[in-house]
C-alpha cells in the first residue's frame, strides 16, 4: 500500500497554530482522525477545541515532508513565536530545545501530607558520594538564598553534636575584623 507524506497547518484561532508533518496510508485529506502528537494539541482538543487542519503539500518521501517542516519551523521561529504552539523546532536529528524555558508541571500545586511523608522515607538514612555533594555546592556557588528559606534555617534548632562539629570546624580558623563584627550581629 502506498504511504503518504505531507505537511500541515493546524489553526484553532489566529494565536494558536501549529505545523507538523505525518506520513499515513491515506490520502492526507483523508487523513481527518489525525491532528498531532503534541502533548498540547492533544489536551487543548480533549478540552474540546476545534482546530482547521490545512495540507500544506503532500511530498514523495518522509525525508521532503520533514525538511519541509524543519524550514517551516525555522522561518516562523514556532519554539518562541507565541502565535504557535509548537514549544520546539523540528530538526534532523531530532527537536531543538535551544533557548525555551521550561515550566515546571507541578508549579502552583502541593504534596499531600500522605506525600510528604512517603518523600522524607526515602531519604531517610541516604548518603551522598563527595562527588555528589561536590556537584551540589557547585552549582550553588554564587547564589543567593531565598528570604523564606532563610527564614526557614534561622528557625532551626541544632542539636548539641551539630554544634560540636560546626566548633571544631571553626576552631584555629583565622577571621578579618569586619567578619567577625558580621558573625556577632547575626
Amino acid at each position: 500500500m502506498k504511504k503518504y507524506h505531507y505537511t500541515y497547518w493546524l489553526s484553532a484561532s489566529p494565536t494558536e497554530n501549529y505545523i507538523g508533518c505525518r506520513s499515513c496510508k491515506c490520502k492526507p485529506q483523508d487523513d481527518t482522525e489525525y491532528m498531532s502528537s503534541s502533548h498540547v494539541v492533544k489536551d487543548m482538543i480533549a478540552e474540546g477545541r476545534k482546530f482547521h487542519k490545512h495540507i500544506l503539500k503532500v511530498w514523495p518521501t518522509r525525508q521532503e515532508a520533514m525538511e519541509h517542516e524543519i524550514l517551516m519551523h525555522r522561518v516562523l521561529d514556532v519554539g518562541r513565536n507565541p502565535l504557535f504552539l509548537n514549544k520546539v523546532r523540528q530538526k534532523s536529528t531530532g527537536f531543538d530545545t535551544t533557548g525555551l524555558s521550561r515550566k515546571s508541571p507541578f508549579k502552583g500545586r502541593h504534596h499531600t501530607p500522605e506525600s510528604k511523608a512517603k518523600l522524607s522515607a526515602a531519604h531517610i538514612g541516604r548518603k551522598l558520594s563527595d562527588e555528589h555533594k561536590a556537584s551540589i555546592s557547585a552549582a550553588n556557588k554564587g547564589k543567593k538564598v531565598k528570604p523564606e528559606v532563610l527564614a526557614a534555617r534561622i528557625g532551626r534548632k541544632l542539636s548539641d553534636e551539630h554544634k560540636a562539629k560546626i566548633s571544631a570546624k571553626l576552631k584555629g580558623k583565622k577571621f578579618s575584623a569586619e567578619t567577625k563584627a558580621k558573625m556577632s550581629a547575626a
